[in-house]
């Protein structure tokens, strides 16, 4: 029989080497049984998990599990069916969305290695059929040489000076080149609408809508 004794809350502890079960009594860890018990039970819980995650791995739930965000364009050219070249015109302008947006990009190439904005004259196939080259190209040249006019480097330096001697008042009642230039390409813009691409189902919008990065053209 072995010989017990009462440790100081009142718990048995055998005194032989060997003693009792106290599940109030701290492990040689720091924890109680009760807190390795659930510390056991989160980790088998976590296993499961982990389990599942690669379950759905091996059998190609990827896609449906952790679909990372991707980009929707297609990275080909579109198909037929998304495209409408050589389509006769439809629809009224400035009441219908447009069915393409045609982009004349911006020509990075160009004068003061790109600085002074400048747009591609090469002909855009998916205007075919509605207006020439010769009159594509008339277009986009005139709308650069004005571009160029408006970075013209002695305006620039001139309405600087201006703008110091006049303690910048000059802003309040004078009309820089570049904004008198842009007017002029706008109004360009619109007479070109007005007496050609209308007509053709086009309509040519102002590069100032998107910052000079591009002229656009609804069809």
């Amino acid at each position: 029989m072995q010989r017990q004794t009462h440790d100081p809350e009142g718990n048995p502890e055998v005194l032989d080497g060997m003693e009792t079960f106290n599940p109030h009594r701290p492990s040689s860890s720091g924890s109680t049984p009760d807190e390795q018990s659930r510390d056991t039970d989160r980790t088998m819980v976590e296993k499961k998990n982990r389990a599942a995650v690669g379950s759905a791995f091996a059998e190609g739930g990827r896609d449906k599990v952790f679909s990372p965000p991707h980009s929707a364009y297609p990275l080909s050219a579109n198909p037929s069916s998304m495209m409408h070249y050589g389509s006769d015109p439809t629809g009224t302008l400035g009441v219908h969305h447009p069915k393409e947006i045609v982009r004349i990009e911006r020509d990075w190439s160009g004068p003061a290695g790109g600085q002074v904005c400048q747009f591609y004259t090469s002909w855009v196939m998916e205007l075919e059929g509605r207006v020439t080259p010769a009159q594509f190209q008339a277009l986009i040249n005139t709308i650069n040489h004005h571009l160029q006019l408006a970075n013209s480097t002695g305006s620039t330096v001139w309405e600087n000076l201006l703008a110091v001697l006049t303690w910048h008042t000059s802003l309040i009642w004078y009309t820089p080149r570049f904004e008198r230039e842009m007017r002029n390409i706008e109004k360009i813009i619109e007479q070109a609408n007005t007496e050609l691409w209308n007509a053709k189902g086009l309509n040519v919008l102002s590069p100032r809508d998107v910052a000079l990065q591009y002229v656009s053209c609804h069809r």
